[in-house]
């Protein structure tokens, strides 16, 4: 069974995307958002007072401007995506009564963790996948074995860093490299930005038992 932890969103500083000649703004605080959740908008310039639509893939969503024609950290869902490579999202604003204002933002999305590729015979060569992790992190697989006892490391090791504004790493391993692992019991891999496995690891950690094969 797959199991993550809560992960905040990657933050990378506010960006602004507006259409040309356009005087409505859109800001988001994060370049990349997990997909399914809600991605965080504000806006400036737009007609005063005015329920503001949003249109794209996430389905429908508005926003309502003050007095001064801007909104602040309004929820817009994102689409369902099952992948660890991250896509683009439009979602784009229409001002009814002024459509010079109209403007869109392009967010970037991914499924956050890992596919923890384990399943199936150990020593076989597989992708395995990573997305969400902070960007520059160095990502260690923990593995461990519980047979008549507490669990105990097996073996950690070093994938790589997370790359990109969706912290993403892509890389071609055995699914279990241990060298002559030990059969029966009960196995267990963990993902995390930790070099040594530690029971005390409650961010960015994604983990799964399975049976070797």
């Amino acid at each position: 069974m797959l199991r993550r932890s809560a992960l905040p969103a990657i933050v990378a500083g506010a960006l602004a995307f507006p259409a040309a000649a356009s005087a409505g703004t859109l800001t988001t605080p994060h370049v990349c958002w997990e997909q399914g959740q809600d991605a965080v908008l504000s806006g400036t310039g737009f007609t005063p007072s005015l329920s503001l639509p949003f249109s794209g893939e996430q389905g429908e969503a508005s926003a309502q401007t003050d007095e001064s024609g801007a909104f602040t950290n309004v929820r817009v869902g994102m689409p369902d995506y099952n992948s660890y490579k991250p896509r683009n999202v439009t979602i784009a604003t229409h001002d009814q009564v002024t459509p010079a204002n109209d403007t869109s933002i392009t967010l970037m999305e991914v499924k956050f963790g890992s596919n923890l590729p384990v399943s199936g015979r150990h020593a076989q060569v597989v992708t395995w996948q990573f997305a969400g992790f902070p960007t520059g992190a160095t990502l260690y697989v923990h593995f461990r074995r519980a047979f008549n006892g507490p669990q105990k490391t097996v073996k950690d090791i070093r994938f790589g860093k997370a790359t990109g504004p969706c912290g993403t790493l892509t890389k071609r391993a055995m699914r279990v490299p241990v060298k002559n692992p030990k059969r029966g019991g009960d196995w267990f891999v963990q993902v995390d930005t930790h070099p040594k496995y530690s029971s005390n690891t409650n961010t960015f950690f994604w983990y799964k038992s399975f049976t070797l094969r």
